[in-house]
């Protein structure tokens, strides 16, 4: 006698974790990133040098010896690069956490609440859309002085409108749902209906905006460095280091390996971002159940 085995069943998050392992790119940019956090958590171990270490001869091609070559000063470039990625994951963390704090909470309180509070927190947001992204987090760092807990400011208050606009949006889609209507007919408080009801239904949005966002606040990060209005030298910023480089051309090594610490960075967090939004499409429902 023949017996049917029956399939066993996968929980959601099973059935996600799945759909990313399916994306190839997304796979390699996560491990990218969690190559370029485990460099900058140990980056006393992994770089070969302080990145204030001034060695024996300066603008060295890159060799066996200093892999990146040296900097004008003397300095080993892959050990500020690799020293330089606590700077760029620091300004991004705090940045697009802050973002996702105050979009997320404005959206929430604009789109459950509604009537003239959201018609003037939505202006306030639409305002600061308004301006060129850069542009207005340069304003910012302006007037604040460079530094990465500014920069990690400016960029949080130039990036809160996109968080505001997704919640808003998903509330405002959740609001009119039989659940919440269920809800409230049976008594439930507000805070309940949030925190048990809401939040759970916008936190999967959030996460993979916030992996796209990621890569944007690296770009800012670096061009404030750049324009000297981000980190303060001799602070091994990447942005900062291809602006030194730019005056010493002809030395190649200075701002390529930067330049490529950068691109690739921005790249891994684009790839799991769209990793992160096809794996949440039930469309590619791998067939389990």
């Amino acid at each position: 006698m023949s017996m049917a085995v029956a399939a066993i069943p996968i929980s959601p998050t099973q059935r996600y974790i799945r759909r990313f392992a399916t994306h190839k790119l997304g796979v390699i940019g996560l491990l990218f990133l969690t190559l370029v956090v485990i460099a900058a958590v140990f980056a006393p171990w992994v770089a070969p040098y302080p990145p204030q270490r001034i060695l024996t001869r300066a603008l060295q091609a890159p060799s066996w010896k200093y892999w990146f070559g040296t900097d004008e000063i003397g300095r080993d470039v892959f050990s500020r690069i690799v020293w330089g990625s606590q700077i760029s994951l620091q300004v991004v963390g705090y940045s697009i956490a802050g973002a996702a704090i105050v979009g997320a909470t404005v959206g929430l309180i604009a789109g459950y609440v509604g009537g003239w509070l959201d018609i003037i927190l939505m202006r306030i947001m639409d305002a600061i859309l308004a301006f060129p992204f850069l542009i207005f987090a340069l304003a910012i760092v302006a007037i604040l002085g460079p530094s990465v807990q500014n920069s990690a400011i400016a960029i949080a208050i130039a990036k809160s409108p996109g968080f505001a606009r997704i919640v808003r949006s998903e509330v405002l889609s959740l609001r009119g749902r039989e659940f919440i209507k269920a809800a409230i007919v049976l008594g439930a408080t507000n805070q309940r209906i949030i925190t048990r009801h809401l939040w759970p239904n916008i936190t999967g949005n959030l996460i993979i905006y916030a992996s796209l966002s990621g890569s944007t606040a690296l770009i800012t990060e670096s061009s404030l460095s750049f324009l000297g209005l981000g980190v303060r030298p001799p602070a091994p910023s990447w942005g900062y280091m291809i602006a030194v480089g730019m005056d010493h051309w002809q030395y190649w090594w200075m701002s390529v390996f930067p330049g490529l610490a950068i691109f690739l960075t921005v790249l891994a967090f684009n790839f799991v971002g769209d990793a992160l939004r096809d794996a949440s499409d039930s469309k590619l429902d791998l067939g389990t159940s």
